[in-house]
């Protein structure tokens, strides 16, 4: 799921449950996640917006084998506000779509406004309320939120008409895009979502692959269907990448306001440094510290064809000590 109010994405999860692989059976519980959500209520009428997923984005994302939503607000430990029943309304969600290796979204298909304050919901249906879920199934998650961390490119190739152009991270923004292609460099790989805002005609169209190595396949690329008018994306799964491959197909033009690195990991703290008289043995120290990292997600991602689950224990034992010498982190 991705959780907005007023229109700001502040919550997505759950947090993996982790099985392995063609593990057919539902796990013995779930995970559900707490986010304080203070900053972002305001005084008078508040929208809650949600997108549930109905499919697995990653290849070993588990299921809990009953498709349901469930959600309580609570103020100041009081019994919840809000939680879901009968009053929610919902609408099949027709943007996303999945063709060989490609996520496509198409936002001509989105609603308009759907998670902004009084939008018109009055043609959706009421939801379909289940059963209650057994209290000993449903289990807090230990595992601390996400930090996130809005990361711009570090370099800005365009190439156009056999001819390659070098921008500045800070104005290739201002730059008409018809049928084009960038290169955005991030310096290093990145554990991401991806995030970019466009100014389009309906029906332009923009390829994004993500990419550790250029020369490689990419992992995880996404096609985009622009309506007309502005277009906000973030892409609702992480991947591993260094840059981003971008291309535009527009007739008329298009403008490209921002394309960001939305970098997610578990919250470390850098507790100790280390540094050598033999420069190798530093960069090997900053180097795998820094893979750590991105690993410290809800699974594994420096196997970026396959992202490894939970369940492969053995490598999360030797994950969890290299995590403390790295970062002091039981």
């Amino acid at each position: 799921f991705r959780f907005y109010l007023n229109d700001e994405l502040i919550a997505s999860g759950p947090a993996n449950i982790g099985s392995d692989y063609e593990d057919s059976l539902p796990p013995q519980h779930w995970f559900y996640s707490s986010f304080s959500v203070e900053k972002y209520v305001q005084p008078g009428k508040n929208q809650i917006a949600v997108e549930v997923f109905s499919r697995n984005f990653v290849l070993s994302e588990t299921t809990s084998g009953q498709g349901r939503f469930v959600c309580d607000l609570e103020f100041d430990g009081a019994p919840p506000a809000v939680y879901t029943d009968a009053s929610w309304l919902a609408h099949p969600d027709t943007s996303f779509d999945k063709q060989g290796g490609w996520l496509n979204f198409d936002a001509q298909k989105e609603p308009v406004g759907w998670k902004e304050l009084g939008f018109d919901d009055s043609a959706w249906e009421a939801v379909s309320v289940q059963s209650p879920i057994d209290t000993d199934y449903l289990l807090p998650s230990e595992i601390p939120n996400p930090m996130r961390h809005s990361m711009q490119p570090d370099a800005v190739l365009i190439l156009s008409n056999g001819v390659t152009t070098e921008l500045s991270a800070n104005n290739f923004a201002a730059t008409i895009f018809n049928n084009d292609e960038l290169v955005l460099d991030y310096t290093r790989n990145k554990t991401a979502s991806v995030k970019f805002s466009v100014d389009a005609n309906a029906g332009d169209v923009v390829l994004v692959s993500p990419h550790e190595k250029l020369d490689h396949d990419p992992n995880r690329p996404f096609k985009f269907i622009c309506k007309n008018g502005t277009n906000d994306f973030e892409t609702p799964f992480l991947c591993s990448f260094r840059s981003l491959k971008v291309k535009v197909n527009s007739e008329n033009g298009l403008k490209i306001n921002s394309v960001q690195a939305n970098f997610s990991s578990y919250p470390v703290h850098y507790a100790g440094e280390f540094a050598c008289s033999d420069s190798f043995f530093t960069q090997l120290w900053d180097v795998t510290r820094w893979t750590t990292q991105n690993c410290m997600n809800d699974m594994f991602y420096d196997s970026p064809k396959h992202q490894e689950p939970i369940a492969c224990t053995g490598d999360y034992l030797i994950e969890s000590l290299i995590n403390y010498y790295a970062f002091g982190d039981p």
